[in-house]
């Protein structure tokens, strides 16, 4: 049995027509509200028995996702229609490999996997659990996938759910562990390869586990989703993925924020914003508003808090003062980019006199990469032939291109500085690029001579190259 076989209806051309058609099937239909922050009516479709369980008072699986109130209604819609694609695909392979021998319970399974695998999410997605929760907790291991599954736990016990799994054919709790597998892989991490790590499902099933959240290739219906969904948006209208400033400075309020706000949880304790996380009673309660709480509010001990959130609404943002490479991967933590603030502020040339003073705290760094540092993404890649539709085979690098990079990951650097004025950011400007070569990065971006210091090797040889690509532009 071939590992990735599901993915051979990721290029059915037929399979894709079919989620276009949003309201071609019968089942739930519900808001979909798109991230380009516009709302607009869309049809999201369910088959099978998922829709059913509306008669719950919970309000099926769907109103399980809604009274978390953890994802709010800007993600609604995407966690429908993953759950929508979790399906289909699942069904996909069922009607044309009946050999794999697909039951309705897989099916059902797989779509309440996709309903619920981002239950876990905190106020504003990954600037949560990537940005907040690593500045107040710097040696946390947490994810939100950990969160998914405590999440799933207590609204399955609170909403008395397993009898109404039960009813609709599910076996428990064998059910229950394959759809928390689905979501974050095996829950037994002591399995030494290459014994088969899931207990959800025979490995004879593996290809169910590459659905939802594919561990393997990263390929799977959640990235196709933001795909199909983000990408025209992105491209067509000129918006441009969500602003690391904006997580950046709406983490920064968060923290000041933190010692003031309490949460209720289970059995009357109370929770901070950060320590929520622990008591799923709370983390329900932890939603976006927090934003509109704290900007609202007449507390004098948000005051801080309250500052940081009025400077986004009124566009008073951070400047950026560029943006840099380094030759190496550099494992970056928090501290490490606590560290790189330091050595920015008092990274000063001797030459300059301007009596600028600049602290630590004015600058903010930022470390993006692609997320598989260097491996090739196509090296997990299994590929059908159509003379051998039931074999994988992977494609080797000179089989793809001859130009295929060396490296396969990009780390930026990129810093912004708190203050706006225009002296003070002229010379965090010039601040940076010394840093810059002091450390050996690559030259910052929009950098011009006249901010570049004198008598410095490194400036010779950027503007000597900026000359080399000039000529060369004009030849």
């Amino acid at each position: 049995m071939c590992h990735c076989l599901s993915l051979k209806c990721l290029a059915s051309t037929h399979f894709w027509k079919s989620v276009e058609n949003w309201d071609s099937d019968c089942g739930f239909r519900g808001p979909i509200l798109h991230l380009k922050g516009t709302t607009e009516t869309g049809l999201v479709a369910f088959q099978t028995r998922a829709p059913s369980l509306s008669s719950h008072p919970c309000g099926c699986l769907a109103g399980l996702i809604g009274c978390t109130m953890v994802i709010n209604w800007l993600c609604c819609g995407c966690v429908f229609r993953v759950g929508y694609l979790a399906g289909r695909l699942v069904q996909e392979l069922n009607e044309r490999q009946p050999e794999l021998l697909i039951s309705s319970r897989d099916i059902l399974c797989v779509q309440i996997a996709g309903l619920c695998h981002d239950l876990g999410h905190g106020p504003f997605s990954h600037m949560f659990d990537r940005m907040f929760i690593p500045k107040m907790h710097p040696k946390s291991k947490w994810k939100h996938e950990e969160a998914s599954l405590a999440m799933f736990d207590h609204l399955v016990s609170v909403n008395a759910l397993e009898p109404v799994m039960k009813d609709h054919g599910l076996v428990l709790p064998d059910d229950l562990v394959f759809i928390k597998e689905q979501i974050a892989g095996p829950q037994n991490t002591s399995v030494v390869f290459p014994q088969w790590p899931y207990k959800g499902r025979p490995e004879d099933k593996s290809f169910l586990y590459e659905i939802v959240a594919n561990k393997v290739s990263g390929i799977d219906v959640d990235k196709w989703d933001y795909f199909a969904r983000d990408g025209p948006d992105c491209q067509h209208s000129g918006l441009q993925p969500p602003n690391l400033e904006f997580g950046k400075k709406i983490t920064e309020a968060f923290v000041k924020a933190e010692p003031h706000i309490q949460i209720q949880g289970s059995e009357g304790k109370m929770f901070t914003i950060s320590t929520a996380i622990n008591d799923m009673e709370a983390y329900t309660k932890l939603t976006d508003h927090l934003f509109e709480q704290i900007l609202y509010s007449s507390s004098s001990e948000l005051a801080e808090a309250r500052d940081i959130l009025q400077n986004i609404t009124c566009r008073n943002l951070y400047k950026n003062v560029g943006q840099t490479q380094a030759k190496k991967r550099v494992e970056v933590s928090q501290e490490q980019l606590l560290k790189w603030a330091s050595e920015v502020a008092t990274c000063r040339p001797e030459s300059d006199l301007q009596g600028v003073t600049l602290e630590p705290g004015d600058f903010v760094i930022i470390n993006m990469d692609w997320g598989m540092k260097e491996k090739n993404p196509i090296n997990n890649m299994h590929f059908y032939c159509k003379n051998t539709p039931t074999r994988t085979t992977r494609i080797s690098r000179n089989q793809v291109s001859q130009m295929l990079p060396d490296r396969f990951s990009e780390q930026l650097i990129r810093v912004y500085f708190k203050k706006r004025d225009e002296k003070t950011v002229e010379a965090a400007k010039i601040n940076f690029v010394k840093w810059c070569m002091d450390n050996n990065f690559s030259k910052p971006q929009d950098i011009t001579p006249p901010t570049l210091p004198k008598h410095n090797p490194h400036t010779t040889r950027w503007i000597s190259t900026d000359h080399q690509l000039t000529t060369l532009r004009q030849g």
